[in-house]
């Protein structure tokens, strides 16, 4: 059967694209009071390691859909303390998705650009306050609470690749073949249960990042008590895609921001992680990759409600397709 690496990372970290844009804090309330006990001057919202999955399209070999979740991890204020996920009860979470498109399936490349994908379906960032975090391995809790902001992706800007750093990874672990590494995908021990979530699924290695622009749609201004139209976020990301070492693997997504884990997260990658299949297998068309965000807000000299999101949401590649040998 033939099959092609399909990579992926999101990752995210303070972005170096807006390069146009004016930093600033802003006055956010954690608990929602409009000026209440959470009310700081804030400049950074640095999320935990979260995850994301990349879904081939059964129709066009081209395009592909990203899903993006994590938890907070802390707010950074300008003064005083910063404010922890679960200050004043509140803890936050973020879900993303976008579509992206590549010019061609590469058998031999190792590094690959993505292009936006406008058309997609999916198109959405929202940001939520509940009353517990949400479940990173079972991939629930993340869409849900109360919706405190809330943007659509443009093309404008849109930057992003993908760098495979190591390609092999055997479905067979420990049957002599010189590509075999036994690479587990879940290395992440939360003290819970056992570190391998998911005996048996291997995967590649690589790292990638993404520059999004995203139309601030909404913000709850119990929240963000001084955010105006033209104010934006920024994102980047870079990340390896596996293995997971900082957080559980998800079995689950939000679809469309809304819905709460009703997308297939892991159990849909297959044997191996970064290889989906050509043939249309629908146990292996999908990617998961762990990922490290943050937000920092600026102004920017674009028309209103234009939200710059350096997002490094993923770097997704279709690239170096191999045989693998079966052994019977």
């Amino acid at each position: 059967m033939k099959r092609a690496v399909l990579a992926v990372v999101l990752v995210m970290g303070l972005s170096a694209t807006s390069a146009f844009a004016e930093a600033i804090s802003v006055s956010f309330d954690a608990d929602g009071g409009g000026a209440g006990a959470g009310a700081r001057q804030v400049t950074t919202f640095d999320w935990a390691p979260g995850n994301s999955v990349v879904i081939a399209n059964p129709t066009n070999p081209l395009a592909f859909t990203v899903l993006f979740q994590a938890n907070l991890s802390v707010v950074d204020a300008v003064s005083g303390s910063d404010i922890q996920n679960g200050d004043f009860g509140s803890y936050f979470t973020a879900v993303a998705g976008f579509g992206v498109l590549v010019d061609t399936v590469s058998s031999t490349a190792t590094n690959t650009v993505f292009l936006f994908d406008a058309a997609s379906d999916t198109n959405f960032f929202n940001v939520y306050r509940d009353t517990a975090a949400g479940d990173d391995l079972a991939g629930t809790g993340f869409a849900g609470g109360s919706l405190i902001m809330s943007g659509t992706a443009v093309g404008t800007d849109f930057q992003s690749s993908f760098f495979v750093t190591d390609p092999n990874a055997d479905e067979t672990p420990g049957d002599g073949d010189s590509t075999d590494l036994d690479r587990e995908l879940d290395q992440y021990n939360d003290g819970t249960g056992p570190i391998d979530d998911y005996p048996g699924v291997y995967s590649i290695a690589g790292i990638g990042a993404t520059d999004l622009n995203v139309k601030l749609d909404f913000w709850d201004p119990l929240y963000f008590l001084d955010l105006v139209a033209g104010q934006t976020f920024a994102f980047t990301n870079t990340s390896q895609i596996s293995p997971y070492r900082q957080v559980n693997p998800s079995r689950a997504f939000s679809s469309d921001g809304i819905a709460d884990g009703d997308a297939c997260g892991v159990p849909c990658v297959g044997t191996v992680n970064g290889l989906w299949a050509t043939d249309g297998d629908p146990a292996s068309d999908r990617v998961v990759a762990q990922s490290d965000a943050n937000t920092s807000f600026a102004v920017v000299p674009e028309p209103a409600s234009l939200l710059l999101l350096g997002a490094g949401i993923l770097g997704v590649a279709a690239l170096q397709r191999r045989r693998l040998a079966a052994k019977q």
